[in-house]
């Protein structure tokens, strides 16, 4: 659900969700809000996707990118962190 950009030295430098991590398949607004919800109860401080390790990317950057989303048309636009 979330693909974190990051720098040669690990450093998180922007924030996308979508399906088929390197393919960018939009998500749609039920599944936005479907991982909204599942996430927003949960506290945690960072995000551990089967690619990257991204301490920069807490709970309230997390849902600041699927709110993004929800906000607009379905599609892939990468956040700057």
């Amino acid at each position: 659900m979330f693909k974190i950009d990051q720098d040669a030295a690990g450093h998180s430098t922007a924030i996308s969700s979508h399906k088929a991590f390197h393919k960018d398949i939009p998500l749609t607004h039920a599944e936005l809000r479907r991982y909204r919800d599942t996430i927003a109860p949960l506290a945690f401080d960072a995000v551990l996707t089967p690619f990257e390790y991204a301490p920069e990317v807490n709970r309230e950057v997390a849902l600041a990118a699927l709110e993004e989303g929800l906000a607009r048309a379905p599609g892939v636009k990468r956040l700057p962190l």
